[in-house]
């Protein structure tokens, strides 16, 4: 199973945001189904790490929506209430309030009030199994009655404004005036079978089944009853979703993406406004027209004045037809050909650019996030991108009027990435924000985590109360991430090192125990930790040190070195960068004092799922 359809799993399970890395964990954890994602959900939470997902497809459908537990919580349910309520909602398939109720979105959709059979699909999402007691429908039933006293909401939920996951297997012509029902056999078609004594259409729509229809399956979405002598009756209709078209312009992309802070200053010449509601005369033709025959060219530079603003830099960028004038997406127009020229005065950026690799961004490259936007949205444009260098500050010794394009091009974006720091230098410095189309971003106190230095992850870890800043110095980090490194991608934002040592004498048993949600590791032959943080910590009882006072030097430099990091940070990975030296010189004999089982990267290590199985099995 890949990350993506775990995350969505995880979406599912939890029923309350499509950004579940931003819930509280101590709160919800119990809802979810221990497994990966769940344990790097319990981490962040734990270091309080923010983490933003984009591009999640999984939102309300109709105006008003919301989360169906949202939704559900506000009636005073306990917890454990909500835990049965959210399992018995996963069996009915639900995710949203306007998934049980009917077209109208005011009355309860009746199919709803039932178990679904485990032959029956009500959405088109997969969904986890769960087996329902009977027992536990009344408490579902309450919690719609709850939504719908009486049956009626006191608001109708809105129009749909996208497509739902929702399966509406009937449909209503309004022209026609019949009802459709798509089935495993095919498209029946029914048709208005009832009068009243006067001739009049009676109130009740009820319909009756005429055959099989020779039509699409369009029209209105529809919630129907089905009576006893097996007519039907049409409960409420509505207007289906817009359907999905083409973008018009290159701003309606822009404004599909999101986080459209980033175009907050867009400016177009000869058009009015800014950003992405500019009255774009013409629609843009001209872009389109430009990269065909080549004419298109894009120039872009940045600027970092320290002194002037130490926490931001800033950059412009400036687009423009050679024959007219300034973007274009294949998205807009799909397979468009020719090519755009792209300049820069950093022969280091337009490298790096011109040879990213397919599949992956080295760790340590700087600017991490925006070189992974560009690999994966720009490495498959239909047209030429040409990379093309120009000297910097060329206006500094000649006229401008005397400078080619491309040098002019570069001193008005020097000059506009100048402009936006001197303004912003009386402004209050804005928190970071995640990029459009960006897949992932981390955030720590607001601060986007990219590159993140050691001097940063050192303050974090100690306001963080895991390591004070002596101890995160005394940490083999090199080790760390080597066994890190080292480990499949899915499972390097979790993996639990786990050191597997056998002091003599005290044998090690092959259960864990859990603390605070955590594992604490192996535990000897009475039950107890073997390196139980309270005994052996800097504040406890006795120290490692103390203990080890019989042993070589070099076993005591280790024991001195974790007695200070922490022994339960030892199991969570953090060993001592004293342990290296410690391990070369043991000689692996059996019936020595301190025996080595097994040793790999300093520490050897076991990655756990559930801290009772490895991860591989």
């Amino acid at each position: 199973m890949d990350a993506t359809r775990s995350l969505e799993l995880l979406i599912i399970e939890l029923g309350t945001s499509e950004q579940p890395f931003l819930e509280d964990y101590d709160a919800l954890g119990e809802r979810v189904t221990d497994c990966l994602v769940k344990e790097v959900w319990s981490r962040l939470h734990r270091f309080k790490i923010k983490l933003r997902l984009g591009n999640i497809d999984i939102v309300p459908p109709r105006e008003g929506d919301d989360w169906f537990m949202n939704a559900v919580k506000k009636f005073g349910f306990s917890e454990r209430e909500l835990q049965i309520i959210n399992r018995v909602q996963i069996h009915q398939e639900v995710l949203f309030e306007s998934d049980a109720f009917g077209a109208d979105g005011r009355q309860i959709d009746p199919q709803y009030l039932n178990l679904r059979r485990t032959s029956e699909k009500w959405s088109d999402v997969i969904f986890p199994v769960q087996f329902i007691p009977r027992n536990q429908l009344a408490l579902w039933k309450a919690a719609l009655t709850q939504l719908a006293p009486g049956g009626k909401r006191p608001r109708n939920i809105g129009k749909f404004i996208r497509r739902g996951h929702k399966i509406w297997n009937w449909r209503f012509n309004v022209a026609e005036e019949q009802l459709l029902y798509s089935a495993s056999e095919g498209l029946e078609v029914h048709e208005y079978g009832r009068q009243n004594n006067t001739g009049r259409r009676s109130r009740q729509e009820i319909y009756v089944h005429r055959g099989e229809a020779q039509t699409n399956f369009e029209g209105h979405l529809c919630t129907t009853e089905r009576m006893g002598d097996g007519s039907i009756r049409i409960h409420s209709h509505i207007a289906p979703p817009p359907a999905e078209t083409t973008p018009n312009d290159f701003l309606e992309v822009l404004k599909e993406w999101g986080c459209t802070w980033l175009w907050k200053e867009l400016k177009i010449t000869n058009s009015s406004g800014s950003g992405v509601n500019i009255d774009l005369a013409g629609g843009g033709r001209w872009i389109r027209d430009a990269i065909e025959d080549g004419s298109l060219i894009g120039e872009t530079d940045g600027s970092y004045i320290k002194q002037l603003c130490p926490h931001i830099c800033s950059a412009a960028v400036i687009i423009e037809c050679t024959r007219g004038r300034g973007l274009s997406f294949n998205k807009v127009w799909p397979g468009i050909g020719g090519q755009v020229e792209i300049y820069s005065d950093c022969l280091g950026a337009l490298y790096k650019v011109e040879h990213l690799l397919p599949g992956k961004i080295p760790s340590r490259c700087r600017h991490s996030d925006i070189l992974k936007n560009i690999m994966l949205h720009c490495n498959s444009l239909s047209f030429k991108r040409l990379f093309s260098h120009v000297k910097a500050h060329q206006d500094d010794h000649d006229d401008y009027e005397n400078l080619e394009r491309p040098a002019q091009l570069n001193s008005g974006c020097d000059y506009g990435a100048k402009d936006k720091l001197m303004r912003m230098a009386l402004e209050e410095i804005p928190n970071q924000q995640p990029f459009p189309l960006e897949a992932i971003s981390a955030f720590v106190d607001n601060h986007k985590l990219t590159t993140e230095s050691s001097k940063q992850a050192k303050a974090v870890f100690e306001e963080r109360k895991v390591l004070d800043g002596d101890a995160f110095e005394r940490v083999d980090w090199p080790n760390v991430y080597k066994t890190l490194h080292n480990q499949p991608k899915m499972f390097q934002s979790f993996v639990y090192v786990w050191p597997v040592y056998s002091l003599e004498g005290v044998p090690i048993q092959g259960n864990t125990a859990r603390v605070d949600g955590m594992a604490a590791g192996p535990r000897n032959a009475e039950g107890s930790d073997l390196f139980d943080s309270r005994i052996y910590s800097p504040t406890g009882e006795k120290r490692m040190e103390d203990i080890c006072f019989r042993l070589p030097q070099q076993y005591k430099a280790f024991a001195k070195a974790q007695d200070e990091i922490g022994w339960s940070q030892f199991l969570e990975g953090m060993a001592a960068a004293e342990l290296p030296c410690l391990l070369d010189n043991i000689e692996v004999e059996r019936g020595g004092e301190i025996r080595r089982t097994a040793i790999d990267t300093g520490t050897d290590t076991q990655a756990t799922g559930n801290h009772s199985r490895p991860l591989d099995q």
